[in-house]
């Protein structure tokens, strides 16, 4: 459901509603994935929430650059979603795409 509340924010990037929905879809997974102690999921997700948090607050302003940035980053936790799915693990070769995507 992220990757549909962000192209739906694309569509209405005042909707405080559909912001918290996404920041709570967000903030739920990050808990998973600290629980199951895959950091480099959990670094980028901080980073987007973080992301998400500074529109809610009024310290950013939700525009197509920041979109892209937080499609980029819930792609890359997809893919980290679907290798835990089949190996039950990450492998560490993730943290420098995960550290790039948490600085921008």
């Amino acid at each position: 459901g992220i990757a549909d509340k962000l192209m739906a924010l694309e569509r209405r990037p005042d909707d405080a509603a559909l912001m918290n929905d996404l920041f709570r879809l967000v903030h739920t997974l990050k808990g998973n994935s600290g629980l199951f102690e895959f950091p480099w999921m959990t670094r980028v997700l901080h980073a987007g929430e973080d992301l998400m948090d500074a529109v809610r607050d009024g310290r950013a302003q939700y525009s197509p650059d920041l979109a892209d940035r937080l499609l980029d980053a819930m792609d890359f936790v997809g893919g980290l979603v679907d290798e835990a799915e089949t190996t039950g693990a990450l492998a560490d070769s993730h943290a420098p795409r995960a550290d790039a995507l948490a600085r921008e």
